[in-house]
């Protein structure tokens, strides 16, 4: 800068206004939230209120170890029994050759226990097919044991499924227990103990299928035969 040229003192007091704005806003820790910030900010679940709600669905799922009929409600497992039954069929079911040779040692074991549930309910469908479809049911409930609503409906839609038959209580126990005693034939009581959670969690399914097509029976089959047998004479007298 020459000596003899003035100073342009306004320009100067702009430049360190400049860099007094910039040395403030690079202070201030509330500009630039650390993660650490965010994270105060966020929920924690008590790890207890999870407990205390698991104990409550279990408390709940007591009355299903006997089979219900009074009607069809949503069906809350535990988080830990679902998991394990999911896993226990996944990791068993390529055990005893797939789900058509499971299907096959059922059809056959309740043949054996009561010929007659075979041959006056199912005797319309082969071997093969009966075997196929009840595993295939099976396995869809398995799927969605963890949506209460989702379950709820595959079993009101069973029992609809199921009301041509003479869906009775007996029989519906002689299933259950010849399903259960079935596998600990096949894979041994040690890998399907009474009081593990895949086992407690299999019968509660059980029970509640079986509770949801007595009580759909008990409802509406006799209105549905009602239904059936009024249309068959309108019928009738039409084609007179």
């Amino acid at each position: 800068m020459d000596a003899g040229s003035e100073i342009d003192w306004s320009v100067l007091e702009n430049q360190s206004a400049d860099i007094e704005a910039a040395e403030n806003f690079s202070s201030e820790p509330e500009a630039w939230p650390s993660n650490e910030d965010e994270a105060v900010d966020e929920e924690v679940e008590d790890p207890r209120v999870s407990f205390e709600a698991q104990d409550a669905l279990i408390e709940a799922c007591q009355k299903y170890f006997e089979i219900q009929i009074d009607e069809i409600e949503p069906l809350a497992l535990p988080s830990a029994w679902v998991a394990e039954l999911q896993d226990f069929w996944e990791k068993n079911l390529q055990r005893v050759g797939g789900r058509q040779s499971a299907g096959e040692l059922i059809y056959d074991a309740i043949l054996e226990a009561a010929p007659r549930i075979i041959t006056d309910d199912f005797s319309t469908f082969p071997r093969t097919v009966w075997s196929s479809r009840f595993l295939d049911g099976l396995a869809a409930l398995i799927t969605e044991l963890s949506d209460a609503e989702v379950l709820r409906n595959r079993a009101e839609a069973m029992g609809f499924s199921h009301l041509s038959l003479a869906v009775t209580f007996s029989k519906c126990e002689l299933f259950r227990d010849v399903i259960v005693s079935l596998i600990e034939q096949e894979l041994g009581v040690a890998q399907f103990p009474p009081h593990c959670d895949a086992r407690k969690c299999f019968n509660v399914i059980l029970n509640y299928i079986s509770g949801a097509l007595l009580y759909t029976h008990d409802t509406f089959a006799t209105r549905v035969k009602a239904i059936q047998k009024s249309w068959r004479q309108a019928n009738k007298k039409v084609d007179e």
